[in-house]
């Protein structure tokens, strides 16, 4: 009981839009994480797993890489910036969620709590949450993971804050909204289809940063080289750019009830999958 209650406040006080404080009883050294080998590969994972680097702080970096290397052969790079495509992956995530949640909503005549689906539709609800719930931890722990990475991108800007905020919301939204249409839908094929398809919307945007920076390595380690910090460092950086600009000072003191409510979703959510796996069952 004791190790729960530490685990939640510990949870209470993740800010998910930057990384945790350095420990106290932590006495690395920048010198000696320095010393550090990290291949190619490993810092192109890094950049694609930093929730910090999504679709804005992207095509930022790619606008003012462009404007630096005129020099480009591959279309990928050309249109990036030219027809914005990391706005529009962002654009066309929420737009096909939004669609399937309202496609859903009009199908559903059945009220608040039918309790007519048949056997099989219960235990596929049943199973279904049972499946979220052992998740629900793993994707805490991911959170909490990539929040704490040795480098990250300094969350002394605006854009990271609104990647940042989109890359939890939606994840969460994701979940908390496929366990209701898995409720609410009649049709097996279609509960898992469903499941399935929103599973693959929350991915597009790492899809896209694989495959551009499949394509594009050396961007990827410059990003890692040139624009990652440690974690000492991104709080320097942070505190700093609270003192200099007044529009970030007021979008982190906005953004701090937002972020704190998204912690507590995700800690609640386990709660919620329970709840979807008794309620949820019995009112399909």
């Amino acid at each position: 009981m004791k190790g729960i209650f530490k685990l939640l406040l510990n949870s209470l006080r993740t800010d998910l839009s930057e990384s945790n404080k350095v420990a106290v009883g932590d006495t690395e050294s920048v010198a000696s994480v320095d010393t550090v080998y990290v291949s190619d590969d490993d810092k192109r994972e890094c950049v694609i797993n930093d929730a910090k680097f999504g679709m804005f702080s992207m095509f930022a970096y790619a606008w003012n890489r462009n404007k630096q290397h005129d020099e480009n052969i591959y279309c990928s790079k050309l249109f990036t910036t030219a027809c914005a495509l990391p706005i529009l992956v962002f654009i066309s995530q929420w737009m096909m969620f939004i669609s399937i949640v309202i496609h859903q909503y009009r199908l559903y005549i059945n009220g608040a709590c039918p309790q007519d689906a048949p056997v099989e539709s219960k235990m596929l609800m049943f199973a279904v949450s049972l499946l979220y719930f052992v998740n629900s931890f793993f994707l805490w722990d991911d959170v909490v993971d990539r929040t704490n990475k040795r480098k990250m991108i300094p969350a002394a800007s605006v854009v990271v804050l609104l990647d940042s905020f989109q890359e939890f919301s939606f994840s969460l939204f994701v979940y908390i909204s496929n366990l209701l249409i898995v409720m609410v839908t009649d049709s097996i094929p279609d509960m898992l289809f469903n499941c399935l398809a929103l599973e693959f919307v929350m991915s597009l945007d790492n899809e896209f940063e694989r495959v551009y920076f499949g394509l594009h390595l050396e961007d990827a380690i410059d990003i890692y080289d040139t624009m990652f910090v440690y974690k000492q460092e991104n709080r320097r950086l942070v505190e700093e750019k609270m003192k200099e600009s007044s529009v970030y000072c007021v979008c982190r003191t906005v953004s701090w009830l937002p972020f704190k409510i998204l912690t507590i979703l995700f800690m609640v959510l386990p709660i919620f999958c329970l709840f979807m796996m008794v309620i949820g069952t019995i009112c399909k």
